[in-house]
């Protein structure tokens, strides 16, 4: 048996780079979203054409509304369904909480400029910023549209939606709460493992989808709560809640 060792110069070695960085960019890191998703296809399909992504200038676009209405969500499907159409991207998660530490937002550009490094500027890339609350935020991480390459996208979540008109975002889109019949599904996806009350829940699950007025937040931590069980303990918590 014999066996071969095989000596990569350096023309082969980037070669192999190219091939490796070709494959990232058509393969790209699914991230993490609940499978209990509700009323996601309509809201998404409204993002993903406010992106104009066809287009070659740069956009930036701010995603904003109430804590717990789903922004994360919303941008984290967003990212699974488009970063294939990008060279590079970068998500950048918690920047109110991060900047808050010690040289928090030097550290967060450090980590885009870690992340992208000379493709900010030159080539088309996806940026997703969440969760912003502070207009120096914006002014350090993505600052002008010029900083970034064409055909680049930036999407930013925050609950100011002032912070987004105040930095020239060039679409705004606010994320609705969840209708009755979507946060009832939401809820008993919870509470049921399933997109209906159980016999005997119904009206206490109205009851609770109420109280939660239409939060995907709220319908999950109750639903959770709720799940296994019985109706005096549904009873006793709804009491709780008024």
């Amino acid at each position: 048996m014999f066996f071969y060792a095989f000596a990569i110069g350096s023309y082969e070695s980037k070669i192999i780079d190219d091939i490796i960085e070709e494959i990232h960019g058509i393969i790209p890191k699914v991230l993490d979203v609940s499978d209990n998703i509700v009323g996601m296809d309509s809201r998404l399909e409204t993002l993903i054409s406010s992106l104009n992504i066809h287009l070659n200038g740069v956009r930036m676009v701010g995603v904003y509304g109430l804590g717990g209405i789903g922004k994360t969500t919303i941008i984290t499907t967003l990212h699974n369904k488009i970063s294939n159409r990008f060279r590079s991207i970068s998500f950048l998660t918690n920047v109110r909480e991060e900047s808050t530490k010690d040289f928090g937002i030097l550290k967060l550009k450090q980590l885009l400029d870690d992340t992208l490094g000379d493709r900010l500027s030159s080539e088309k890339i996806l940026v997703f910023l969440d969760d912003i609350d502070d207009s120096r935020q914006l002014e350090h991480l993505v600052g002008k549209h010029s900083w970034f390459g064409h055909g680049s996208r930036i999407v930013i979540t925050t609950r100011k939606k002032y912070l987004l008109r105040a930095h020239g975002v060039d679409y705004m889109y606010e994320v609705d709460k969840l209708n009755n019949v979507e946060a009832l599904q939401l809820f008993c996806s919870y509470a049921f493992k399933q997109h209906l009350p159980k016999k005997g829940y119904r009206d206490l699950s109205i009851h609770i989808v109420q109280y939660a007025n239409g939060l995907p937040l709220a319908l999950k931590v109750l639903g959770s709560l709720l799940f296994r069980k019985e109706v005096k303990d549904w009873k006793s918590e709804l009491r709780k809640l008024e």
